[in-house]
């Protein structure tokens, strides 16, 4: 749904949404938190008998394990940070950052190069002689979707239309998280440029397509994060006055710049106050020192906020891996995972300015990749696990960019 033209929508879905969350959860809503999770996670290493947090958080864990880290800065023994949030906006009832999705669109022209250099092994290049010309082309494509969606009959029960909401944000946007699922992406948009359009009507805009489970339990979180301390009296924003903050984010990304309006109503129409007291400090020492990891180019966690980070927690370092995708599990590292193993093992952290190759191209058979006879067994042996977890990352279930629900009713 586009929240520009059916911001009204957005306002009486997310006003009922709230109002039916504050019957269900009745006054323990309030306290489904952040910090409060950060603390019962001290009651289950005191229940366990365990002093020491050995902790890795990617995504949203980054912000759990920084909530941590400030608030038990004592107990911190292995701590990483993967995929890292900006936790001051987070607290302080910043819900749009432009930072967040700063890369969004760095990796969206990435996918485009990548495609085009790997030739016959990505789909999509076919029939183009650059990759400027590809990109034009696609994004020309993509963007005409706003004004003109296209209708899909495939029998008299299974119909619909692909609108732009559901190639850039159902489809492009959360495949940027996720190189490994690239050539599938590259498939479908290659069929849709073709005008056979029922593969991508199947996998981007059926109803089922669009819903996570985890969406209720994710707002929920967010909203009692970094709600106001007096959600009943405190002047709220009209429906023009968000639509004006949306516009400061709406240029910032062709492809994201409006996939979090969802969250400006919400929080809007959140019926709880804030019962947390925590404030993010700006120097934090911790009784070992943080591993942050980034990728050069994540979607919504940027590098920058893991420079950020970095300069928060002290003797922390930051690792980049020279890679595109959420984290640095969305791609295979074997020098990334290495250093992670002798973090958790022996505390030691990589060198200052230490970076990170991958070992995979983004569209295999693109070229020549690291065979198996050229690796020990112990390699090949991790080789696997980390294709097996950049196939399945731990984010890959809730990271997803939020779809208001009526688009597809």
């Amino acid at each position: 749904m586009d929240p520009w033209t059916q911001s009204g929508d957005f306002a009486a879905y997310y006003e009922n949404l709230s109002k039916a969350c504050r019957e269900v959860m009745g006054e323990k809503g309030a306290y489904f938190n952040t910090p409060q999770t950060a603390a019962d996670m001290n009651s289950i290493l005191d229940a366990i008998g365990q002093r020491e947090m050995y902790y890795w958080g990617f995504s949203y864990g980054t912000t759990l394990g920084q909530t941590y880290a400030q608030m038990f800065p004592e107990r911190v023994h292995r701590v990483i940070i993967d995929g890292v949030s900006h936790q001051a906006p987070w607290y302080n009832n910043e819900l749009l950052v432009p930072d967040d999705v700063s890369s969004t669109d760095a990796v969206y022209d990435g996918f485009v190069k990548e495609c085009f250099k790997a030739g016959d092994a990505c789909a999509l290049a076919a029939g183009h002689t650059s990759a400027k010309e590809l990109h034009e082309n696609l994004t020309s494509s993509l963007l005409a979707l706003y004004d003109d969606p296209i209708p899909v009959y495939i029998n008299a029960s299974l119909h619909g239309e692909i609108t732009f909401f559901d190639v850039a944000w159902d489809a492009i946007f959360p495949s940027l998280y996720k190189p490994t699922g690239w050539p599938q992406l590259a498939e479908n948009l290659a069929a849709l440029l073709k005008g056979n359009y029922t593969a991508p009507f199947l996998a981007w805009a059926l109803p089922e397509n669009v819903w996570s489970d985890l969406y209720e339990a994710n707002m929920v979180i967010v909203n009692s994060d970094r709600a106001p301390r007096d959600q009943l009296t405190r002047k709220k924003l009209t429906r023009p006055e968000i639509l004006d903050v949306l516009a400061k984010y709406h240029n910032t990304s062709k492809i994201a710049g409006d996939t979090e309006a969802d969250g400006l109503f919400e929080l809007e129409s959140w019926q709880y106050d804030r019962t947390h007291s925590f404030v993010p400090a700006e120097r934090v020492e911790t009784a070992h020192p943080l591993l942050i990891l980034s990728t050069t180019l994540d979607p919504i966690c940027p590098l920058i906020s893991a420079q950020k980070a970095n300069k928060v927690y002290v003797d922390s370092v930051l690792l980049e891996q020279k890679s595109m995708g959420h984290c640095s599990v969305s791609m295979p590292s074997k020098c990334t995972a290495k250093h992670v193993r002798k973090y958790f093992d022996t505390g030691v952290l990589p060198e200052i300015g230490t970076t990170c190759e991958i070992d995979e191209p983004y569209f295999p058979g693109s070229k020549t990749s690291l065979k198996a006879s050229d690796m020990d067994s112990d390699e090949e042996e991790l080789a696997h696990a980390l294709r097996a977890l950049a196939e399945d990352p731990p984010w890959s279930k809730s990271s997803f960019p939020r779809r208001h629900r009526q688009s597809k009713v």
